[in-house]
């Protein structure tokens, strides 16, 4: 799922991933069935305050989180318990929030 908004320079996204269930890999349980959600804000910088200027026309800040409602990972007998999670569904990080400043060549 995928929601995006734009205007003018500024963009925003929320996306929902969604994990079905499944079964655990020693087989004895199903896990899954639960979803994780991203956003991020894009301001297009500098098409307002440079755009004539070549080299900074592109320039950008953007901010975001990935699982932004910081879910934690479902228990799973993935690699015999070696980690406690499915890393191939799940992210041990939890909640991570990032600000970028950059420029598009």
């Amino acid at each position: 799922m995928d929601l995006g908004w734009k205007l003018g320079p500024y963009t925003a996204n929320l996306d929902g991933r969604y994990v079905g269930r499944y079964q655990d890999y020693d087989s004895t349980r199903e896990i899954g069935n639960f979803w994780l959600y991203d956003a991020n804000f894009h301001y297009s910088a500098g098409r307002v305050f440079a755009a004539g200027n070549p080299w900074l026309k592109e320039t950008y800040i953007e901010v975001g989180g990935v699982n932004i409602f910081n879910s934690s990972p479902q228990f799973s007998n993935a690699f015999f318990g070696t980690f406690g999670y499915d890393p191939a569904q799940s992210d041990i990080r939890g909640r991570f929030l990032y600000a970028q400043l950059g420029v598009k060549w």
